[in-house]
């Protein structure tokens, strides 16, 4: 009886350990955490959605060649959208280099299941306009 119980003692200990991992290594990421620690303008947000994802995702994010953007947030956590967008891991999806406060802001914007209309960007409230990102050159093999 006291073999079984510390069996599971061991494996709930181990359980706990592979989680607390788990979320050191999410979130010991540099860029996620000061994404994370930003705040979000959800017009910006749109606005970016507008010029680097529309395309695929559809102009109010219900899907093209990519999937529909709808409640995207309940499919999966801030970390694992902000590693979609920058890892390219699942093509056809580019690996974006976004600044992180467009990331921010984009995370804002999908929080929303692109169910946000952005009203025109008012010079006012941002400085500069919203920018394309530029693709990440993808890794190439040695003697490829």
């Amino acid at each position: 009886m006291q073999a079984i119980a510390l069996a599971i003692l061991a494996t709930l200990l181990g359980i706990l350990a592979y989680l607390v991992g788990l979320y050191h290594f999410q979130y010991s990421d540099p860029y996620v955490r000061t994404v994370l620690a930003l705040p979000s303008d959800v017009e910006y947000g749109h606005a970016i959605f507008q010029m680097n994802c529309s395309s695929c995702h559809g102009f109010n994010a219900d899907g093209l060649v990519g999937p529909s953007l709808h409640k995207v947030s309940d499919r999966k956590s801030r970390v694992a959208l902000i590693r979609q967008v920058t890892s390219g891991q699942t093509p056809p999806m580019p690996q974006f280099q976004p600044a992180p406060k467009e990331m921010a802001d984009l995370l804002g914007y999908l929080e929303t299941g692109g169910r946000q209309r952005a009203a025109p960007l008012r010079r006012s409230r941002r400085e500069t306009a919203p920018v394309q990102w530029s693709h990440a050159r993808p890794a190439t093999t040695p003697g490829a």
